[in-house]
């Protein structure tokens, strides 16, 4: 069951929308309780802690890890927008 959710998540892309202000910094950060919260919208039901993602504080794109077992770390992108 596991590794058809690593297959599945592997890969996956997601859009976060946040407020911006000057340079393309963000008001605060996205965490993993963020990422984990538009994993949820998409039918995935992923505890934060499982996340291994650092503060994002900026529009981008970034390479997160979702923690499954030892061996199974699939990773998924996060974009990062201007709202």
């Amino acid at each position: 069951e596991l590794a058809e959710l690593a297959q599945k998540l592997q890969g996956l892309s997601l859009r976060i929308r946040a407020k911006v202000g000057a340079e393309g910094k963000l008001f605060g950060s996205v965490t993993s309780a963020h990422i984990a919260r538009e994993l949820k919208g998409q039918g995935y039901d992923l505890d934060k802690r499982r996340i291994e993602a650092e503060l994002i504080r900026q529009v981008g794109t970034y390479s997160v890890t979702v923690h499954l077992s030892r061996e199974l770390m699939p990773q998924i992108t996060v974009v990062v927008e201007a709202e």
